[in-house]
């Protein structure tokens, strides 16, 4: 992933604990995701691995599994994207569907063990649940992702994990009581921001500015 670029779709890791996963690698992660995304949307648990007991949740709410938008996702529109940590037996998954006629955005964190889906967690954006003030949410039918985000960088570019956890950490420091401090990161000139299908510029003024100062917590 490319540390000069932040790819934000309110994505939780609530759930997410360290794995031991030596035996799916990166091929193997993401091939599960797509038939996690089959089954998804053909409403089939059957079409993907999963383990005999799945810890689910959708909107930090957890619930059993299948349930939430599995009962009402209809299609899928446009490609989705997929990062893999195989190191972790994690999966990300960035794609927009249909629940019926509500277009939505959809973040997927699936946790693999064994080779088979331990974990599923949702955060779906719609227009009906966003919270307020009401934030910009563009358009699933035209809405492009970057098609070189997913590619890994070259070896020489590359932050260290525990940079990017810092970073990460560090973005969201930023955005909890937004007061014009940058806290534990640093944002390139040219960093971007892709939210809700809208792609914003001028990061670092918008947190110096207090832009985003409603946000008064981010949950872990």
């Amino acid at each position: 992933m490319n540390p000069r670029r932040c790819l934000l779709l309110a994505v939780s890791m609530t759930m997410a604990v360290p794995l031991m996963a030596a035996d799916c690698g990166r091929e193997c992660l993401e091939g599960i995701a797509q038939q996690y995304l089959e089954a998804y949307r053909m409403r089939d648990p059957a079409r993907a691995p999963f383990a005999a007991r799945v810890r689910f949740a959708e909107n930090n709410v957890e619930m059993p599994f299948p349930d939430g938008s599995w009962d009402t996702v209809t299609l899928q529109v446009g490609r989705p994207m997929v990062l893999s940590d195989p190191k972790n037996g994690q999966v990300g998954i960035f794609t927009s569907i249909l629940q019926n006629d509500t277009p939505t955005f959809v973040g997927i964190r699936l946790a693999v063990r064994g080779r088979r889906i331990t974990e599923v967690e949702h955060i779906l954006s719609t227009r009906r649940n966003l919270s307020s003030p009401p934030t910009p949410i563009g358009d699933i039918w035209t809405f492009v992702r970057d098609p070189d985000f997913p590619e890994p960088v070259p070896e020489g570019q590359r932050a260290t994990r525990g940079q990017l956890v810092r970073h990460a950490n560090g973005y969201f420091d930023t955005l909890q009581f937004n007061n014009g401090e940058i806290r534990g990161t640093r944002f390139a000139p040219n960093a971007t921001r892709n939210e809700n299908g809208l792609l914003f510029t001028q990061i670092e003024q918008g947190f110096r500015s207090g832009r985003y100062r409603f946000n008064n917590r981010v949950r872990d």
